[in-house]
């Protein structure tokens, strides 16, 4: 697991005090992140040897009066790994508030893990949203990406870094492998008949791994769901329900046979790449399952009548 670097994340404004104390906290950030797995080269399109940290002060002058030999030696094994890589090539470009990440942009096509700065408190959040904008299809979607700031964002999510370092074990793994052993990996999951298609046929390797990451996500919340309400606030990522008004007006389009069961799939949970992918899922109070019904299609909605693959 790497760690990028949001360069968006950087505030050469900032008080003195306050720019020290994000700077310690970035530092003991990456401590721990190294200790729960993650790989000591973090990827960032800026030098750490000259960061700013607060108004009219950077990161060397820091290292040459800091007395704390302890977190000096730390911050320069970061800067000895960096993994520092030129400007991005790629017809895509990923605004927050207007300005323009290339750390944050390889995170999103790449599904890795952000990291920042918590000089600016937009990039204080677990996560963070942000506009991608296709040059070649001139489209705009709005994207996640999982960002950690602070040494409770990895303490609070072990077990998301201990599926994510699986995953990277079973990077091989082929795609029959994985469908064979579906019940395994998901058991609180229930694979309709297209969502079985769709991984098998319609998905591009290049989402294979985000796919895996959001149904590990839905099986987490539904592996101790007591049949309940389903709320947003259960996910780590964005869990929308779809509208009354969009299920009556398509109620067609969002009907699939799963289980032997007709259901309305009235969920969904968004993964972006090259596509606008969407999960849609029926959560069946009765057996406490998940019913996973499409994989890869953007559903019609009130707002956005038109269907898109």
């Amino acid at each position: 697991m790497q760690l990028v670097f949001n360069e968006l994340s950087l505030n050469d404004t900032i008080e003195y005090e306050e720019g020290i104390s994000c700077f310690y906290q970035f530092i003991n950030t990456y401590s721990k992140a190294v200790k729960e797995g993650f790989d000591r080269a973090v990827r960032t399109y800026i030098d750490f040897n000259v960061i700013p940290i607060a108004d009219h002060y950077y990161s060397y002058q820091w290292r040459n009066r800091e007395m704390d030999r302890d977190i000096v030696r730390r911050y320069q094994g970061l800067c000895d790994r960096q993994d520092l890589k030129e400007r991005l090539d790629l017809p895509f470009e990923l605004y927050v508030n207007g300005n323009h990440g290339e750390g944050i942009l390889y995170a999103v096509l790449h599904d890795e893990v952000l990291f920042s700065i918590s000089g600016h408190d937009i990039f204080k959040g677990f996560q963070l949203e942000g506009m991608l904008y296709s040059l070649e299809k001139e489209e705009e979607t709005t994207v996640e990406v999982v960002n950690v700031s602070s040494v409770s964002d990895i303490e609070d999510h072990k077990n998301m870094w201990q599926v994510r370092k699986r995953m990277e074990v079973e990077g091989n793994i082929s795609k029959d492998d994985f469908i064979k052993n579906l019940s395994n990996y998901y058991p609180n999951l229930v694979f309709g008949d297209l969502a079985l298609k769709q991984l098998k046929v319609d998905i591009e390797q290049q989402h294979f791994k985000k796919v895996r990451m959001k149904l590990n996500e839905i099986e987490s919340v539904f592996r101790d769901w007591d049949g309940g309400e389903v709320r947003n606030d259960m996910f780590a990522s964005k869990m929308s329900p779809q509208s009354p008004e969009t299920l009556n007006k398509f109620r067609d389009e969002h009907t699939f046979e799963v289980n032997g069961e007709a259901v309305l799939a009235s969920y969904h949970i968004r993964y972006t790449g090259n596509i606008q992918g969407r999960i849609y899922f029926y959560p069946n109070s009765e057996n406490k399952k998940c019913y996973i019904c499409s994989l890869t299609t953007k559903l019609p909605t009130v707002s956005a009548p038109k269907m898109r693959i």
